[in-house]
């Protein structure tokens, strides 16, 4: 089979040759369509998956009327569109998307969420998607199927997420043996769902161990210098927290400058530990713990769900992605 995969595109034809069964056959298969045994349809998608198949997706547009095209939405609409570039998770998810997009034959296409969505696309995936999000209840009313990384209240769209509850209360537990006993959490001010999630979890843990719930939302937290500013105004409080769990790269990288600029040591004086990894805070001067989302999987899983629903006629799914704490010496005391 490999040998095969090696002479140019695998066709319709080789996989049917190679499974002795007809083209229709194939098709009906790789399609969900028709009425064939359960084992007739595995044994044939996963030869066609050993061969390296991949479906045209011109060919594929032609014969259902589809376009072959996904959108993906990456942003909150009142953030620039170039700040998108220097947020790792979003780059990560849009990766995880496209592999996932490929391989089940669609191509994927990225918009800013405050863009018009004219062009003709089949399914639409919004990243971070606020409370009742606009643009998910627009592709409600379209007929366009629809699926979000981050949790909605739309029955109409599928949702993947992280297991909030569980990791929330990772970080503050490790920030607690750490010795924090005035844990903050700093996000940005924002209508994304993750930022309503970690919030409810924070104050959760807070009423548990009998600690006052300190949250701030940080007005453009994406611009380096007022990021900075504003976290620096939090620990020249004179009763200034010992720790911070942040919810965004910039807002980190940021707060490690801003304990410099008021001559508190990390970790020594404060602790950090940030929502999402990616190189920048990896390779700060101190290196920020943080929470791994599997932002990748996050990406995959919101495509297959898309496509199941257009392919399948699925109902919309609801999946949960565990995400771990990775300890660096931003927090390590």
């Amino acid at each position: 089979m490999a040998a095969e995969r090696g002479r140019g595109r695998v066709t319709l034809r080789d996989v049917a040759l190679a499974a002795n069964v007809s083209t229709t056959t194939v098709s009906d298969s790789l399609n969900g369509s028709g009425s064939l045994p359960v084992t007739t349809r595995q044994r044939v998608r996963k030869i066609a998956a050993e061969l390296g198949y991949r479906p045209s997706v011109a060919a594929r547009s032609l014969r259902n009327g589809r376009t072959g095209t996904l959108v993906i939405t990456m942003l909150p609409s009142e953030v620039d569109a170039e700040s998108l570039w220097h947020v790792d998770y979003f780059m990560r998810v849009m990766a995880g998307a496209a592999i996932e997009a490929n391989q089940r034959g669609f191509l994927l296409a990225v918009a800013p969420a405050h863009m018009q969505l004219d062009a003709a696309h089949d399914g639409l995936i919004a990243v971070d998607p606020s409370k009742e999000d606009d643009l998910v209840e627009s592709a409600r009313l379209r007929g366009t199927p629809a699926s979000t990384v981050g949790r909605t209240d739309s029955t109409a769209a599928s949702w993947v997420d992280n297991d909030w509850a569980g990791v929330v209360a990772d970080v503050l537990d490790h920030l607690e043996r750490g010795g924090s006993r005035r844990p903050m959490l700093i996000t940005p001010d924002s209508p994304a769902s993750y930022i309503h999630s970690v919030e409810h979890e924070f104050t959760s843990w807070c009423a548990r161990r009998g600690f006052a719930d300190r949250r701030s939302r940080i007005p453009g937290a994406f611009n380096p210098a007022a990021a900075r500013a504003a976290v620096r105004d939090i620990l020249d409080d004179p009763d200034p927290p010992d720790a911070l769990f942040v919810g965004l790269d910039q807002l980190a990288l940021a707060a490690e400058l801003a304990a410099m600029d008021v001559g508190l040591r990390v970790p020594q004086d404060l602790m950090l530990v940030n929502i999402g990894d990616g190189a920048a805070v990896a390779l700060a001067p101190v290196p920020i713990s943080v929470v791994e989302l599997h932002a990748e999987e996050m990406g995959r899983t919101a495509v297959r769900m898309l496509v199941d629903q257009i392919e399948q006629n699925a109902e919309p799914g609801r999946e949960v992605v565990s995400a771990h704490l990775v300890v660096r010496a931003s927090s390590q005391r």
